[in-house]
């Protein structure tokens, strides 16, 4: 199965704050340059795998920039911000900081996101050209 967007971004499928970010990316994206992948999905581990991506590290958020590299946790959420493009590209100053600090508030939220965000009931926005959803 062939990925023709510059961008994968995988995602943690029983995640509600993930599946709000999934739709807040889509919603921005007027390029079309992120595909969606749930990481437990079939087509998620098959990626994850072949990028040598350790998802016993990682259980939320990965962002493959395809034929250059992945990022994880607050790298990804900046690069996919900055992605978007216009405004969004703000976010870039941010990616010179060390990744600690970054990664700090990140773990914070990450080891609370399923106790405060319910997974909503439809994973895929209603009205969307689902051919950038893969496997949900």
């Amino acid at each position: 199965m062939s990925i023709d967007t510059p961008y994968i971004l995988l995602y943690d499928g029983d995640c509600g704050l993930c599946h709000r970010s999934v739709r807040f990316l889509y919603k921005r994206d007027r390029k079309h340059r992120f595909t969606y992948v749930p990481l437990n999905s079939t087509l998620g581990i098959k990626l994850t795998s072949q990028s040598g991506i350790d998802t016993k590290r990682i259980d939320s958020i990965v962002l493959i920039e395809q034929k250059v590299a992945y990022f994880i946790k607050s790298r990804a959420v900046l690069k996919s911000l900055n992605a978007l493009g216009g405004l969004w590209k703000l976010v870039y100053p941010l990616l010179m900081f060390p990744t600690c600090f970054g990664d700090w508030t990140y773990d914070f939220i990450a080891k609370r996101r399923l106790k405060w965000f319910k997974k909503p009931q439809c994973a895929i926005p209603i009205n969307v050209d689902t051919s950038y959803f893969r496997e949900v």
